[in-house]
């Protein structure tokens, strides 16, 4: 045999080769009694264990969730995940590796392990309809190592709680942002909350009027509306916009007007002030006084609000000079004359 290279005996006829490269051995076999011979060779191909590739991943391996990081390296292998593509686009956690095979066994490549962070849920509750100046709760309640904003922030408690109140007047779209404080993961959601307007419930200006006296509350009727006054007491109607209002006594009257189709109600009230009548319970007296001398006329009258003017005849008296009271319930004239007696004071 020859090369002697690589075997266990070149004078064998089946000799042990254990080559370290690719060999080809020629045979000479010889019949000793004639020497003739006759000579073959044998090729034996040495092959390796194949090469591991190396893998990289294009950014981090630690991820929210949501987020993907690839994987690229892989040239004629399986990836872990069954996968034969040169990249492979992971979203979940595990451990990715790429195993390449021949005849002499496998090799794996180096080892990634992707790590994938749950995102919160950021609860913002249902969409709500309310009434212009109701309040309703967002959100839910709160969870330890978690943050909050809320934007706009008109209208609420608070921006930076999990479920804060919120009293709004206008239809608004709230934008949640919860983070998960240790790893940074967020989520955002969002709720709209419908606003209705508010009826105005006009119940007119306050009104005051003698007893025996009507005013008109209110003013006309919407459409889809419904209205409610009390006290009923003195009224045409206690379901109409503009009743007729005719108390017996000072009332105050409170109107709430509902939208129907929504149930947006507002309440507002007018108070009708009712005067009683004044009445003169005594009469002022005929006097006889003594020239020169002073003379009192007085009246006792009864009501609210009272106020006074004496007349000489049928002209009203101004202060002034010997005469004082003119506009009191006692009128004083000073150092009387004769022609101060000539006409009847009231």
């Amino acid at each position: 045999w020859s090369p002697a290279r690589g075997i266990s005996s070149d004078t064998v006829a089946n000799p042990v080769a254990t080559p370290t490269v690719t060999t080809i051995y020629s045979l000479t076999e010889t019949i000793t009694k004639t020497g003739c011979n006759n000579s073959n060779a044998v090729t034996i191909a040495l092959r390796t264990l194949p090469v591991p590739v190396i893998i990289t991943a294009s950014g981090a391996v630690n991820f929210c969730e949501g987020n993907t990081v690839i994987l690229s390296g892989n040239t004629d292998g399986i990836w872990s995940n069954a996968a034969t593509t040169a990249t492979i686009t992971i979203d979940t956690s595990g451990d990715y590796y790429v195993t390449r095979t021949n005849i002499c066994g496998s090799v794996n490549s180096n080892h990634i392990i992707t790590t994938v962070k749950p995102l919160p849920i950021a609860t913002t509750g249902n969409n709500e309809t309310i009434c212009s100046g109701v309040s309703v709760m967002l959100g839910a309640p709160s969870i330890a190592g978690h943050t909050y904003s809320w934007t706009p922030t008109t209208g609420l408690s608070s921006a930076m709680i999990a479920n804060p109140e919120l009293i709004a007047n206008k239809t608004t779209i709230y934008t949640l942002i919860e983070t998960v404080t240790a790893s940074g993961c967020e989520k955002t959601n969002h709720v709209t909350v419908t606003v209705n307007a508010l009826p105005k419930a006009i119940s007119g200006n306050n009104i005051t009027f003698c007893k025996g006296s009507s005013a008109t509350l209110g003013t006309s009727s919407i459409a889809g509306h419904t209205y409610s006054w009390t006290p009923t007491a003195g009224l045409s109607s206690a379901t109409i916009s503009n009743p007729i209002a005719t108390p017996t006594a000072t009332t105050t009257y409170t109107l709430i007007e509902t939208i129907t189709a929504t149930v947006c109600k507002e309440t507002n009230s007018v108070i009708v002030t009712v005067d009683v009548s004044p009445s003169i319970s005594t009469q002022p007296a005929s006097q006889s006084v003594c020239e020169g001398s002073p003379v009192n006329v007085s009246v006792n009258a009864e009501g609210a609000g009272l106020m006074y003017q004496w007349r000489r005849g049928s002209v009203n008296i101004i202060d002034g000079g010997r005469i004082s009271g003119a506009t009191s319930a006692m009128l004083t004239i000073n150092s009387l004359s004769t022609s101060d007696a000539v006409s009847t004071y009231n």
